[in-house]
């Protein structure tokens, strides 16, 4: 099959557009796309739950549960009947569709959401401050230690990241 798009960028955009209609529909937000043309064709798409960029964890309510594998998988059955019909990429093209793992940095408000009632770590002028993240609002990450809650400005904080417990 001819590319029928000019440039990686131009089918990237596209491919991604898609992803983003057919992640929607299965309450998960694309987080990343990348297409890699050649023979074959790869295609990666990186999908989370979707939430909101503000937050607050219920008290006692456990964390929120990972994107589900089973809907990971609805995502990628659709999302490659969706290619195959645009002619993006070829018959040959492979789709790989996945969640982005623990050990993945949390940059934006988003990513925290996704992780409210789990222990972080977040990087605040040089220092490492670790707790358990229970909110995310009014441009503030709310973690508690010690008992204590603390609000960190979210723009004084680095990439922040999930404290496992081993």
């Amino acid at each position: 099959m001819q590319e029928t798009v000019g440039t990686v960028g131009d089918t990237a955009g596209r491919v991604t557009e898609l992803a983003r209609a057919e992640a929607a529909a299965r309450g998960l937000a694309v987080l990343e796309v990348d297409v890699q043309l050649g023979r074959p064709t790869v295609v990666t798409v990186t999908v989370d739950v979707d939430v909101p960029d503000h937050g607050r964890l219920d008290a006692g309510s456990p964390p929120r549960e990972a994107v589900d594998i089973d809907v990971i998988a609805d995502l990628s059955r659709a999302l490659d009947s969706s290619l195959a019909q645009s002619g993006l990429v070829g018959d040959d093209a492979t789709l790989e569709v996945s969640s982005p793992g623990v050990e993945r940095p949390l940059m934006t408000a988003h990513d925290l959401v996704r992780n409210l009632g789990r222990d972080v770590e977040l990087p605040v002028a040089g220092e490492a401050l670790r707790g358990r993240l229970i909110a995310v609002e009014g441009g503030h990450a709310v973690i508690a230690m010690d008992g204590t809650e603390h609000q960190i400005a979210l723009d004084q904080v680095g990439t922040a990241r999930l404290v496992m417990p081993w």
